[in-house]
């Protein structure tokens, strides 16, 4: 769990438009699913969203804040 805040502390301090961008894609991708759980759709997003940040924190925690973390929006 304090890999995953770390690596969410540093998202918050990157510059304020692209704080509010995370912000309004992980709403959209991370919490928009479960309003439609009953659709397969909405499955696999919410899978590929949490596929996704887990790639993101494992390559947090093996070389720290830098832009290979762009691997994970691959899926």
């Amino acid at each position: 769990m304090h890999l995953v805040l770390g690596f969410m502390a540093s998202v918050w301090k990157i510059s304020w438009p692209w704080r509010i961008w995370v912000k309004l894609l992980m709403a959209a991708n991370g919490l928009m699913p479960f309003l439609f759980l009953d659709s397969v759709e909405s499955k696999v997003v919410l899978l590929v969203f949490i596929v996704a940040a887990m790639t993101q924190v494992f390559i947090y925690h093996a070389k720290g804040f830098v832009r290979l973390l762009g691997v994970g929006h691959v899926f």
